[in-house]
């Protein structure tokens, strides 16, 4: 299960990029992260690089399916930022 990226949390630093073995994150033309979903094999080795917590690790259950999220796109799916974590929202 490959991390979710929130664009607007991404300040270019690069640290994902560089710690990634798989060379599955690169930067995009406005020096924002990117995941590459086909590369990623979960070394989660990203997450905890990442200075603004723009490199979330995702429930179980989601499937990543786009290289970068925006914070309203994560909260349409009812997903909500904790952390280094995007988790379900609870129902009321």
């Amino acid at each position: 299960m490959p991390p979710i990226i929130v664009q607007e949390k991404c300040i270019g630093c690069g640290a994902c990029v560089a710690v990634c073995p798989y060379n599955a994150i690169e930067m995009d033309q406005d020096n924002i992260a990117e995941l590459i979903v086909d590369k990623c094999v979960d070394d989660w080795s990203c997450v905890p690089v990442c200075p603004t917590e723009a490199v979330l690790k995702p429930p179980e259950d989601f499937k990543v399916t786009k290289r970068v999220y925006t914070e309203k796109e994560i909260e349409q799916m009812g997903l909500e930022i904790r952390g280094t974590n995007a988790v379900w929202k609870k129902k009321d």
